[in-house]
């Protein structure tokens, strides 16, 4: 019997996986394209397949424990916790919990949070999470040292994608007539066949990390410039299809870009032409930079999530600083991409990754707001001023008070309380001075009323009066970063 090129790379996966060669499932497209022949092509061999593989991944899926946190003491003075995991396991009876374990939240995340509740406020209603087999078998039984924070999370996000929607494809070609096989029993039927076949290649001695070093799968983005008659240009290849309009609303944002295309080939990708200013190699590395930090960003990141019911919140404010912050920081290890950056271009950096917080928002650039164009500036559905900010060059501590005024008086309307002014060194070398003098400069500001103090190592909190209300106040956030 010769079998399908589909089932043939999904069978090969499975065993890598089974054999811990790999830590991740079958590509979400390649388990699409094999239903997708299954409906039409709908024999015998084609529907036992896709049924087979719907009950091996619904056999990952399994609940294997339930786990939950519960908190032992709160610290206010050093602003940290003590916390206790506790977990059920389905093939046990009685609970394990685990030695306590100290925690210091963010300093954002203890004032909204923590900050003046008691030990049975923080354990009233705790959820708990349940762990998958695939999860605990394939992120927590690692014989090479824990996995890091962030691959359990991407294990975690692409368990949960198959879990929610896969499974619900897989619903309009299962055939429940097929006997249901567990997982192990698959892989068995698997192997009997490469062995008779002699075609089988899996080395079961490799349970490491470095074997999985030897199955690298594609990446998340591929770029190649290539060459018209009248230009070059560079295409990108994703190999998450879903996400082609997403990136190419981020890539559209680039200075070095003029435009991009979404190009339906043999499978969908991205044209991307440069700028007059830019060469095809620039704006090739300009999107590598790019990308790598699209594509590094977690499930835990920061996203902007509307309270209706207390306006934009203090909340929504911490989040929309902590993604310039971060994205900030990245900027900061990409020499080539800020070498040639003035502040159009800074602030035109930031604008596609603040695109990505939210359906619900939008965050434009050079965007008229009261009397003039403002460098950020992030609304919501209806229109309402979220997020002001004013980007700068570092120029010495005599240009704080310029661009406070700026910020203030002309774009600061009596309904807009939340704003930062975003500072950027380029010739400095010590960066230390730079936040020193900046945040000396700024608590010297006819409007100045209180600095609330450093909520990160080069960002610092202030609260100013509002420039049209004695009565109002507005909160200020100064951050900087060391372009140099």
């Amino acid at each position: 019997m010769v079998m399908h090129s589909i089932h043939q790379e999904i069978n090969d996966h499975l065993l890598k996986l089974h054999h811990r060669q790999i830590r991740t499932l079958p590509r979400w497209d390649l388990i699409a394209e094999a239903i997708k022949l299954a409906k039409m092509e709908p024999t015998f061999e084609n529907k036992r397949f896709v049924t087979m593989l719907y009950y091996a991944i619904d056999d990952l899926f399994k609940v294997v424990k339930n786990s939950w946190i519960t908190y032992e003491s709160i610290n206010e003075t050093d602003r940290t916790l003590t916390i206790v995991k506790h977990d059920i396991f389905s093939n046990k009876v009685g609970t394990e919990h685990s030695t306590p374990v100290t925690f210091t939240p963010r300093a954002d995340q203890w004032e909204i949070s923590f900050a003046g509740r008691s030990l049975e406020e923080l354990n009233v209603d705790r959820e708990a999470m349940q762990t998958t087999k695939f999860q605990y078998e394939f992120c927590e039984l690692s014989d090479q040292g824990p996995l890091t924070t962030e691959e359990v999370l991407d294990y975690w996000l692409n368990s949960k994608y198959y879990n929610d929607y896969y499974k619900t494809a897989f619903a309009t070609v299962v055939d429940k007539d097929f006997a249901r096989n567990t997982f192990e029993r698959y892989i068995e039927r698997i192997e009997t066949i490469e062995k008779r076949n002699d075609n089988f290649s899996i080395n079961t001695e490799h349970n490491g990390r470095q074997a999985i070093l030897n199955f690298i799968q594609m990446p998340d983005f591929v770029t190649e410039i290539r060459k018209s008659p009248r230009e070059e240009y560079v295409k990108v290849f994703l190999r998450d299809k879903t996400r082609l309009p997403e990136i190419q609303i981020i890539l559209s944002n680039l200075t070095s870009v003029k435009n991009v295309n979404i190009t339906k080939n043999k499978e969908d990708d991205l044209t991307v032409y440069h700028s007059k200013l830019y060469s095809a190699e620039e704006l090739e590395k300009d999107i590598k930079a790019t990308l790598s930090i699209v594509f590094k960003k977690n499930p835990g990141d920061p996203v902007i999530i509307e309270d209706v019911l207390k306006g934009i919140g203090e909340n929504t404010y911490q989040r929309i600083l902590d993604l310039i912050y971060y994205f900030g920081q990245n900027l900061e290890h990409i020499k080539n991409v800020y070498s040639h950056f003035d502040e159009e271009a800074f602030r035109s950096y930031f604008l596609p990754f603040l695109n990505t917080m939210s359906i619900s928002h939008s965050a434009t650039g050079e965007t008229f707001h009261k009397m003039g164009k403002t460098d950020l500036l992030i609304q919501n559905l209806k229109g309402e001023t979220v997020f002001i900010a004013e980007c700068k060059v570092w120029g010495g501590a005599g240009q704080i008070h310029p661009a406070l005024d700026q910020l203030f008086e002309r774009y600061l309307t009596w309904r807009d309380a939340k704003s930062a002014l975003i500072v950027f060194n380029k010739n400095n070398k010590t960066f230390s001075d730079v936040i020193e003098k900046a945040i000396e400069a700024t608590s010297t500001h006819r409007l100045f009323k209180s600095f609330t103090g450093k909520s990160r190592e080069s960002s610092a909190s202030f609260i100013f009066q509002h420039p049209e209300d004695e009565g109002k106040e507005v909160q200020l956030e100064l951050m900087l970063f060391n372009c140099i």
